[in-house]
């Protein structure tokens, strides 16, 4: 291969390393498809809750040089805690009872609890 083929070869986009809070959603959705839990409608809250936990771990290795990113941490965490509870809510981990109090604590502000 010369030079220039080589500088203009297509590279293939370095992945980040996945970290523990992908580990972790990805051992659930494999424990959820092995008891027979998920369908294939469920693929779009899988990569939500995916795409949620990268985020986390990516706002995770940004805080090592970031001063004050605690909030990013916690509003990603929020999301991706968000993505898990829909996910579990339609594999029916979740009854009415713990949805109506999962939400509230969702959806308060960052800094608070719901009082409700």
């Amino acid at each position: 291969m010369t030079a220039q083929a080589r500088l203009f070869a297509p590279v293939a986009p370095k992945r980040p390393p996945r970290g523990r809070t992908r580990r972790s959603a990805d051992e659930t959705v494999a424990a959820l498809r092995a008891g027979g839990r998920l369908e294939a409608v469920d693929a779009a809250l899988v990569v939500a809750q995916r795409v949620a936990a990268d985020n986390v771990d990516a706002a995770e290795r940004a805080r090592d040089v970031e001063e004050g990113s605690a909030w990013v941490v916690a509003g990603a965490l929020r999301v991706y805690l968000t993505a898990t509870a829909a996910l579990y809510a339609r594999v029916g981990y979740l009854d009415a009872d713990d949805d109506d109090e999962l939400w509230r604590e969702l959806s308060a502000p960052l800094g608070h609890t719901s009082t409700t």
